[in-house]
């Protein structure tokens, strides 16, 4: 699939990290014909509906329903089946900052995908039907930052500590332990996992260990070759073997097999 991010309003910005646009206009996917979505630490709102919706979109088929979901913060990887006729929109939150819009618990929603109707109720399934009946990305783009925008004014107040916790785990590209994040928040380890359970999903070290498997996945998108063993050092991991260890575990391949993938 064709992937595509967009930036949210300025208002939406503290707490959207990207609207994004996943489009079967060109061959993606590995080798097996699949595509693999990895753990970021983020919570996402996605949007399943028919490709023959899409911008200059030629009807080819019956339309299907189109489905509006909470997809929960991960811990493994997922594998999606390429499917030429689908297309998919989401709003990925910042860590942190999903439940303020949605209501819950992240821990709730920790590697699961659940409705948005019965996340948001009656807003919800409201959404989804108004949403089925535009055409294309840009207005659906619209209503979807139209809804967040009015859940603004309502949602939850945030949590500093957990905040400041996550900022610092992002600037140190995970290479922090759980210790130090119960000296620089003042507050318990037990304390700490609970605020990480509650606005995260997951708990503090494998939320670290997640954000140093992005930073790694990031030296490869930007680099035409990795030294791998420079990389393990750089990145607060014991050593090479334990580095490729934590990538097969967040995306079920080798780093260098996932980087001629890509």
């Amino acid at each position: 699939m064709e992937y595509r991010e967009y930036s949210p309003s300025p208002a939406l910005q503290p707490f959207v990290q990207c609207y994004w646009a996943g489009t079967p206009q060109s061959r993606g996917g590995d080798q097996n014909g699949v595509h693999r979505v990895v753990p970021d630490g983020c919570i996402d709102i996605l949007v399943r509906f028919d490709a023959s919706t899409a911008e200059g979109a030629k009807p080819s088929r019956p339309r299907f329903a189109d489905r509006a979901l909470v997809v929960g913060t991960m811990s493994r990887p997922l594998i999606v089946s390429e499917a030429d006729n689908t297309c998919f929109l989401g709003v990925r939150f910042k860590p942190g900052k999903a439940i303020g819009f949605l209501g819950v618990s992240a821990g709730e929603l920790t590697d699961q995908s659940i409705a948005l109707g019965d996340v948001w109720t009656r807003d919800g399934n409201r959404l989804e039907s108004r949403l089925a009946d535009l055409r294309g990305i840009g207005p659906r783009l619209a209503l979807l930052e139209a809804a967040l925008l009015e859940r603004l004014d309502r949602k939850r107040a945030e949590d500093p500590y957990l905040e400041a916790l996550v900022d610092l785990i992002l600037r140190r590209q995970g290479s922090v332990s759980i210790a130090a994040l119960s000296k620089f928040a003042g507050l318990s380890r037990q304390h700490v996992a609970r605020k990480f359970d509650r606005y995260i999903g997951i708990n503090p070290k494998l939320f670290c260990r997640v954000v140093r498997f992005q930073s790694l996945l990031e030296a490869i998108r930007l680099a035409r070759g990795v030294d791998w063993a420079a990389a393990a050092l750089e990145l607060g991991y014991y050593d090479q073997a334990h580095m490729i260890l934590e990538f097969k575990e967040f995306s079920g391949l080798t780093p260098a097999t996932f980087s001629t993938t890509e």
